[in-house]
């Protein structure tokens, strides 16, 4: 009974945790409020910069999406207009597309209009300069490069065109491949040199056996093997 009036008086003696904590906090607090209150504004001001910055960056990724479909509707109407219109048109509304994920698409569909327009030479420069600014393996890396294949296809350049096809096919890409291998056939064939289009024609038919448009590789083949025979 001793033991515990002692314990008890002891426990009585001793000072209150809570009481020192709490006496110790606000004693720091006197001392250095100013510079609490200056830490918790600018946690304040700097999260609510981060939020501002991110609500800035959704409305303006939103406004520049709305101007790309503005142009995907303008070039879907261009029956209603000259090809020529509707791509000064498209080249009017990207001017307003500033730099964003946004601004690679609008570029690679206006110079996907131009190369439908047959202005090669300016589709050119464009899916060039989209190559450049996009990383390998990203979709509009590989759509620029099929794009400048067949734009010097197009304007019968069939060496530059194999070497892009070429580097398409050697590269890491899940880009579908059966159509750059036909661009390699004409190519060839168009040079005058029908045994490199027959090789890649043959390699197309083994490597795309069950492809939906194998009957063009096979008919090309035929073709080909019609001419050298003759």
């Amino acid at each position: 009974m001793t033991l515990q009036k002692q314990f008890k008086r002891k426990d009585l003696k001793k000072p209150d945790l809570l009481h020192v904590v709490t006496v110790r906090f606000f004693s720091f607090y006197e001392k250095s409020k100013w510079s609490l209150i200056a830490a918790v504004c600018g946690i304040i001001i700097f999260a609510g910069s981060v939020w501002a910055y991110q609500y800035y960056r959704q409305v303006h990724e939103k406004e520049m999406e709305t101007l790309y479909f503005k142009m995907v509707k303008v070039w879907a109407g261009k029956k209603d207009k000259s090809v020529d219109r509707a791509i000064a048109e498209l080249q009017g509304i990207i001017e307003k597309i500033s730099a964003s994920k946004v601004q690679q698409r609008a570029k690679l569909l206006l110079a996907d209009a131009m190369f439908e327009g047959k202005d090669y030479d300016r589709a050119i420069p464009i899916y060039i300069r989209i190559e450049k600014d996009s990383e390998a393996g990203q979709l509009n890396y590989d759509l620029a490069r099929v794009g400048l294949g067949y734009s010097f296809e197009a304007k019968r350049e069939y060496n530059k065109a194999l070497d892009v096809y070429k580097s398409i096919i050697s590269s890491n890409t899940n880009y579908p491949l059966f159509y750059i291998y036909l661009g390699m056939a004409r190519c060839n064939s168009l040079k005058g040199e029908p045994e490199n289009a027959q090789l890649v024609l043959r390699e197309v038919l083994n490597k795309f056996p069950g492809h939906s448009d194998i009957a063009k590789a096979q008919t090309m083949l035929n073709n080909i093997d019609g001419s050298a025979e003759s």
